[in-house]
């Protein structure tokens, strides 16, 4: 940005929607924010169309703009109230009409701009302030550099916050820190920017320039930009949650229900969040557990893991993002979309989540139009059909308005279709004790699966003590004394349902009266499965 301006809480002309009558309104936003900048810029015009008659067009407009910038006061950053906020949060600072207004004096950066942008820079840079004394007064100036460079860091005390502090290595001086402006001069003010061993590439580099009049109405300051090493250098997309490097927790696949793919089906990973005693599996920390081998959908139009979208954030505004979907072999198999001009990621002020890519501006017309149902696009028939069952790739390509080695970056993410359910056999129910085997030819389960046991109208889940490297095994479990009640107050039958992690459900119905041995009477179905009255949460 330029210049900051009031967005919060401003009283504003209204409508009573009930009498149809003006009146005034308190609102927020930029549409604030806006129109305060809009009268703020016709204000000073109009001063300086007074002080300064000979200006027209796009020099009365720069005009105006330097007199803004130039008279903003830039900002601390009140929870780290030792340094500014970034000149990249706040543009020049905040706006000043009345200082704006009585400005005589001028400061230039770069881009007809109050401001200095850098681009790139190496060890050692020098750049140039200039400042044009508009009056008929002259005027004294001492440089403050207030206490920059600065560079952004982020506070991991603090859920990863964002703010600007010293970089240590750095300097910006200038041999004219002291001179007097005459009335009418222009003046050029030669700063050199220096980093020494010390300081790490691939950082920003930023802050303020003050230069202080005599007369306090004519001080003025300046923001500057730069970066240091190459700028495509960094994963444009957040890495994976799993990583343990990730800022935002994303990085993964979600099912059409907005559940993390990878860590069990939708209903053992209710269960283990629902019943967790020890903090470690709420739904902000379930994404940790994404087992990359595991992820998987079964695209069958059952309601359950049908389709696949990826939960990412972007570090920058992209030019681009290409989604594709690679087989087993690396083949592009389909490319589900490009979005231009894509947002970066953030958190918005109010809200009590980040704002993820699908959430980009752009993509608000559209906002799925990256997931993947499944579908391969079949030459023969000149059809989309379901993918055969195996192992794919979603990719994210990005394009970054960077130039730089990583201008385009690819980020994988596994994913395995499968459309097969699991099993079980050999059921048999004595004294209490209910053992089962389970087989799954696909994906499989990890150690958070459950076997869903049903007496009734009651449900439970029952681990399957599974460690995620077997699809089959045999579990022998002991029913509580409560289930144990259930089941002589029922009709004697006991239904188990079992879903993998791809989501594909099978149920077997056992008949058992407690105490009596039956053994093998097993009854498939293809009926829905019981109704959990776990809560599913939503890990978007």
């Amino acid at each position: 940005p330029d210049i900051s301006a009031p967005g919060d809480n401003v009283t504003s002309t209204a409508i009573d929607p009930t009498t149809n009558t003006q009146t005034y309104a308190v609102e927020s936003g930029t549409s604030m924010a806006g129109p305060f900048n809009a009268g703020a810029a016709l204000l000073v015009m109009q001063k300086i169309k007074a002080t300064q008659p000979d200006l027209t067009g796009a020099d009365l407009v720069k005009a105006v703009k330097l007199a803004l910038m130039n008279a903003a006061e830039p900002m601390k950053d009140i929870n780290y109230p030792d340094t500014y906020i970034s000149p990249r949060r706040q543009g020049a600072g905040q706006i000043d009409v009345a200082k704006a207004g009585d400005l005589t004096v001028s400061a230039e950066g770069s881009n007809d701009a109050g401001s200095v942008s850098l681009g790139k820079i190496g060890k050692t840079t020098t750049f140039t302030v200039t400042l044009t004394n508009h009056g008929k007064t002259a005027q004294n100036y001492t440089v403050d550099t207030n206490g920059g460079p600065l560079t952004q860091v982020r506070d991991a005390s603090n859920g990863n916050t964002v703010h600007d502090e010293t970089l240590v290595g750095a300097t910006v001086n200038t041999d004219t820190a002291n001179f007097t402006l005459a009335a009418g001069e222009t003046k050029q003010v030669t700063f050199k920017l220096s980093l020494d061993d010390s300081v790490a590439a691939n950082q920003l580099v930023e802050g303020y320039l003050t230069f202080k009049a005599t007369d306090a109405a004519q001080t003025i300051s300046v923001p500057y930009l730069g970066y240091y090493g190459d700028l495509t250098d960094e994963q444009v997309i957040d890495a994976p949650a799993n990583s343990g490097e990730s800022i935002f927790n994303g990085g993964y696949l979600v099912d059409n229900n907005n559940n993390p793919l990878g860590v069990t089906d939708a209903a053992s990973l209710s269960n283990l969040v629902n019943t967790d005693t020890t903090g470690k599996y709420t739904w902000t920390l379930v994404p940790t557990y994404v087992d990359n081998k595991k992820v998987s959908f079964s695209p069958n139009g059952d309601g359950a893991s049908d389709t696949v979208f990826p939960y990412v954030f972007s570090k920058q505004n992209l030019k681009s993002v290409t989604i594709q979907i690679l087989d087993a072999q690396g083949h592009v198999v389909r490319v589900l979309d490009k979005e231009n001009n894509t947002s970066k990621s953030y958190l918005q002020n109010g809200n009590s989540f980040n704002s993820d890519l699908g959430l980009s501006t752009d993509m608000r017309l559209d906002p799925t139009a990256f997931t993947w149902d499944g579908k391969v696009y079949d030459q023969a028939t000149g059809k989309y059909v379901t993918a055969p069952d195996g192992k794919y790739t979603y990719r994210l390509v990005t394009e970054q308005y960077n130039t730089g080695a990583q201008q385009n970056q690819d980020y994988d993410l596994p994913v395995t279709v499968d459309t097969v359910a699991p099993t079980l056999t050999g059921l048999s129910y004595q004294d209490g004790r209910v053992t089962v085997h389970y087989d799954d030819q696909g994906a499989g389960f990890t150690k958070f699966s459950d076997l869903a046991l049903k007496i009734g109208n009651k449900a439970y889940g029952i681990n399957l003590n599974n460690n995620g490297q077997n699809n089959d095994g045999t579990l022998s479990f002991e029913l509580t004394a409560a289930q144990k009640t259930a089941l002589e107050n029922s009709d004697g039958s006991l239904t188990l349902t079992l879903t993998d992690v791809a989501g594909n459900k099978t149920s077997a119905t056992l008949q058992a009266t407690a105490g009596t041995h039956q053994t093998d009477t097993t009854t498939p179905t293809s009926d829905v499965a019981p109704q959990f009255t776990w809560k599913v949460g939503d890990a978007r």
